[in-house]
């Protein structure tokens, strides 16, 4: 996947099949209130970062534009009764690191142990809420952060400056995700 800051947002492109690719964008509801037009935000975003522009030249869009506003929030604090809620249902991250996916799986696995240990559902539902807070908590800030740090391009380019110069960017994407980080003379052998 390719991603790409541009002015208050960022796109990311991604390979599918048959030569196609998928592009999701994370928009400001402002920018498209200001077109009133998908197609004609879009062209406004090809403009602003010329990786982009070079990716897009030549290509056509083959499916309708989707838009939906994007879900941001903390792991709830009242659960319904009887419920646990699991993924995107339980906390929604800024979809920029990439681990809906990873989370909602999780959440599944820290639900399906807690459902085989303990019997009392209240006491089920406030520690699974314990866990999900955990689970959720810093990645959220840290992706938000990551965002707004992209969709800026000044603070982009001196963030991958750093990264280059340090050679981190790898790790500190392994860390930022709660993945451990490979040893690289171990790698190595």
């Amino acid at each position: 996947m390719q991603l790409f800051g541009l002015r208050g947002c960022y796109a990311g492109v991604a390979p599918i099949e048959n030569g196609l690719f998928n592009i999701a964008c994370s928009v400001p509801k402002d920018r498209i209130e200001r077109f009133k037009d998908v197609e004609a935000v879009f062209e406004e975003m090809v403009g602003e970062n010329h990786g982009l522009a070079d990716l897009m030249r030549g290509s056509k869009r083959v499916s309708p534009w989707l838009a939906s506003p994007l879900p941001r929030f903390s792991v709830h604090s009242n659960w319904p009764e009887r419920v646990i809620p699991i993924g995107n249902a339980a906390a929604a991250l800024e979809p920029i690191g990439g681990e809906g996916m990873g989370l909602a799986l999780r959440s599944a696995e820290l639900a399906a142990e807690m459902l085989s240990t303990e019997s009392d559902l209240r006491l089920m539902q406030q520690k699974l809420q314990r866990d999900f807070i955990e689970l959720w908590r810093w990645r959220r800030l840290l992706w938000r952060s990551v965002a707004m740090m992209v969709s800026r391009p000044i603070l982009c380019e001196l963030a991958v400056d750093v990264m280059n110069v340090t050679n981190v960017g790898e790790r500190l994407v392994a860390l930022a995700k709660g993945k451990d980080v490979i040893n690289e003379s171990a790698s190595l052998q």
